[in-house]
């Protein structure tokens, strides 16, 4: 649920990840599932659900770790979702990422160093 970028659900947005996983998983899809859950922000660390007090199960790995979870949460960065038809700069993703700490900020432009 978050009516500010025309998404309307029972759910927290940021279970987004979690709730297409659970999806995918039901259908044997373990792989994408792990892509999906691992692709919000710039992957978020145990540290980070129980200090935000995020409405997340902190016993599920929601940190990119292989390429493919990597370039898939690289991607996803360049389209807001309060501007759909937006595709934004490298810098301007990066700025988007600064209210939630340096760490992904650093993460995100060493994915750029990587993928561009």
């Amino acid at each position: 649920h978050a009516p500010g970028i025309f998404c309307e659900g029972e759910e927290p947005y940021i279970r987004h990840g979690l709730i297409g996983g659970k999806l995918l998983r039901d259908e044997g899809y373990i792989r994408h599932a792990q892509v999906c859950e691992r692709h919000t922000g710039t992957g978020l660390t145990k540290e980070q659900i129980e200090r935000q007090h995020l409405p997340l199960p902190a016993d599920i790995c929601y940190e990119p770790l292989e390429l493919e979870e990597k370039v898939v949460c690289y991607a996803d960065k360049f389209y807001s979702k309060s501007r759909p038809d937006t595709v934004l700069t490298v810098l301007e993703a990066a700025q988007s990422l600064e209210k939630f700490g340096v760490e992904g900020v650093k993460k995100f432009l060493s994915w750029a160093e990587m993928f561009e």
